[in-house]
Parts: C-alpha cells; structure tokens; sequence
C-alpha cells in the first residue's frame, strides 16, 4: 500500500457499525521520513499518495522528502497496516492564515508515522480480528 502524506496527525479513516481500530503516532526524524520515501519511490516500492492541500505544507514535505509532494485537497482513506506520514505544525494558527514555506519553517514543525492497525470487531466479550 501507498504511503500517504498528511498536513497534521488526523485519522484518515473512521470506522463503522462495531468495528473498533486503533491508530499508532511516533515521532520521526527527517532522515527517518527520507528513508522511508526513498524506499517507497524505488523501483519495486510501494509509492506515496500526497493528501495535503496546501502549498506551502507541499513545498517544505518536497524539501525535506526529497521528491515532489503534490497539492491535493481529496479525502484520504487510509487502510488497516497503511502508513502515513505527517507534517504537524507546532501550535494553534489564527483562522484563516496562510502559511508559507519560510512562515512555516519559522513556526516549527514535527514529522509523525501514523500506522493504521488492523480492524477489530467487538463480538460481546472479545475483541476479534476481522479478515
């Protein structure tokens, strides 16, 4: 499955009915990121689907990825096992403030791997894994 890319740590799926998932967040490094999409992009890889709709969000993931982040404003579903990686801007920005690459470099910013785990199905006593 593709990597996808965000502009902040959101869930990209919700579930449905009784299903029950969980979302993993850990912190990356740029060069961790980098690895990670250079694998993805290598002849072979899985590949990388960009969901951040901003300009300036695409232009400093290209920076610091290393590969073209295009701007895409779809809704993002992102699968049981599905990696993601996102660029989460430090702090609150004001409503309706436009950020760009050297605004956003001076606000800070942190890289996250968001792994969606698989599906659980609650059954009345136990959770169990739906195939």
């Amino acid at each position: 499955m593709k990597i996808l890319l965000f502009n902040t740590t959101i869930m990209g799926a919700l579930p449905e009915g009784n299903e029950t998932f969980v979302y993993s967040l850990t912190a990356l490094t740029v060069s961790q990121a980098r690895a990670m999409i250079a694998e993805a992009t290598a002849p072979g890889g899985v590949g990388v689907e960009s969901y951040i709709g901003h300009g300036a969000t695409c232009a400093a993931m290209s920076s610091l990825l290393g590969c073209p982040v295009p701007e895409n404003r779809a809704l993002s579903a992102q699968q049981p096992g599905q990696r993601a990686i996102a660029l989460k801007v430090r702090g609150r920005l004001p409503e309706g403030t436009v950020l760009d690459e050297a605004a956003l470099e001076a606000i800070g910013y942190d890289l996250y791997l968001i792994v969606r785990e698989p599906v659980y199905v609650y059954t009345g006593l136990f959770m169990t894994r739906a195939e």
